[in-house]
């Protein structure tokens, strides 16, 4: 689902607790770690393009690491971390600085999913 009304471009997903998240596309990991009592990973996916996604327990990729698609980045929070409800991914496209439409980006990452 969108979040954040009508101004922010990220997506929520529900998670499981534990679950492992992976790169829906290939990049360069710019920031992977702690960030204000969460876990980050940025992802430069070129020409101006970032993918933002927190919420994470714990990240795996280094800054400077390469990433292909379907890479593990990290691992959702586990039960004992403290958290009010299910744990949720965000994840936000930017473009030059800003919040894009995340739609185009993860269509095209479902059906090549959905392929394999």
């Amino acid at each position: 689902r969108l979040a954040g009304g009508g101004t922010s471009k990220g997506m929520s997903f529900k998670s499981a607790y534990g679950a492992q998240v992976i790169a829906p596309y290939g990049g360069r990991v710019e920031f992977s770690g702690a960030f204000n009592n969460d876990h980050v990973v940025i992802l430069n996916t070129g020409g101006g393009y970032f993918i933002v996604l927190t919420g994470m327990g714990e990240t795996f990729p280094k800054a400077g690491t390469r990433i292909k698609a379907g890479e593990p980045l990290g691992v959702m929070p586990s039960r004992s971390a403290n958290r009010a409800g299910s744990p949720e991914l965000f994840m936000e496209f930017r473009k030059n600085r800003s919040s894009i439409n995340p739609m185009p980006w993860v269509g095209t990452a479902l059906a090549r999913s959905r392929k394999g």
